[in-house]
């Protein structure tokens, strides 16, 4: 069974395609590393979940567009848009996949400092003083006279 020229063309194209949005995803994944910086199990765990992930996509693809079938011109394809896309606007999509992880992360440090620690804060504050007026602390106790019966203490303690 032969398949039309168009509809190679079509497979061609959307593998094309393919190959250049994995190669903008993978420089925003560098530029999320590069900002939050995991640290080594991390770095290493997110390493792969984005392979997994990109391969996993990559896989689904070349399945539902090429039925499975692994021609020279699925990889080749691929290869040519992540290529073309990494030396047309590949820096340009890391700076701004970089700034905007800044961004992000600014604004979730500035959520965790006054959001979140004054909540929590207050959340202690509250807890303390429901304990206080539920449980208040008992007076301490007079101390026990000394017994006649009672030893006497030992010299040094």
């Amino acid at each position: 069974m032969r398949v039309p020229v168009e509809v190679q063309v079509w497979r061609l194209t959307v593998l094309f395609v393919v190959g250049a949005v994995s190669d903008l995803l993978f420089q925003s994944y560098r530029a999320f590393r590069a900002v939050f910086r995991p640290k080594r199990l991390g770095h290493h765990l997110l390493d792969a979940l984005a392979a997994i992930l990109l391969l996993a996509g990559l896989g689904a693809t070349v399945l539902i567009i090429n039925w499975g079938e692994l021609r020279m011109y699925v990889p080749v394809s691929i290869f040519l848009g992540a290529l073309m896309t990494h030396a047309l606007v590949g820096g340009a999509t890391y700076r701004s996949a970089f700034r905007a992880f800044v961004s992000l992360r600014k604004g979730l440090n500035w959520g965790h400092r006054r959001i979140v620690t004054p909540t929590v804060r207050t959340a202690q504050r509250t807890a303390r003083w429901v304990k206080h007026a539920l449980f208040p602390p008992s007076p301490p106790q007079p101390p026990v006279p000394p017994d006649d019966g009672d030893p006497p203490p030992r010299p040094g303690t």
